[in-house]
Formats: C-alpha cells, sequence, structure tokens
C-alpha cells in the first residue's frame, strides 16, 4: 500500500482488488469511463464497463481493448443490431 491510498479516492488505489471494489458502488459515468478506458487491471476494467451506459463509449472499448474479456463485456452492454454486426467484422 502506498503512503499516498490514504489520500486518494478508493477507484485509484494501488491495489487492484481495493479499486475492483469501489468501482461497484461508483455511478458517475465520467469516472467510470476514466477507468474503463486507462485502469492496468483488465478485472477493474471490466468491472467499469458493466456499469457504463454510453454506446459510444462501449463500443470503443469494445473495439480497442486489449483483454478480451473486457471487450466481450463491452459487446454484451450494446443492444444496437447495426453496431454489433459492425463490431463483428
Amino acid at each position: 500500500m502506498s503512503l499516498f491510498d490514504r489520500f486518494r479516492p478508493m477507484w485509484r488505489h494501488s491495489n487492484p482488488d481495493v479499486r475492483k471494489i469501489a468501482v461497484k458502488g461508483l455511478t458517475d459515468e465520467e469516472v467510470l469511463t476514466r477507468i474503463a478506458e486507462n485502469d492496468e487491471d483488465p478485472f477493474v476494467r471490466e468491472g467499469a464497463v458493466a456499469k457504463l451506459t454510453s454506446r459510444a463509449t462501449l463500443a470503443q472499448i469494445a473495439r480497442t481493448d486489449q483483454h478480451p474479456a473486457v471487450r466481450s463485456t463491452a459487446v454484451s452492454q450494446l443492444d444496437d443490431p447495426a453496431l454489433l454486426a459492425e463490431l463483428a467484422v
């Protein structure tokens, strides 16, 4: 644990297990997007993606994330047939 962890929000904690728990309590779309796009741990990103509502953000993550589980979670959140068809190509 970093000394600075005491002063950071829990979603920025150095321990990914703490960040995963913190994501469960978040509702701020902007913070969830930041986590989904930038967190180093794929399981933290996946948890954030599961809570996102922005179709554009989900589509971007489905196209670009390095981890298959994160991409899969993003795709599962989408319901637009045209977008899903585009992602399938």
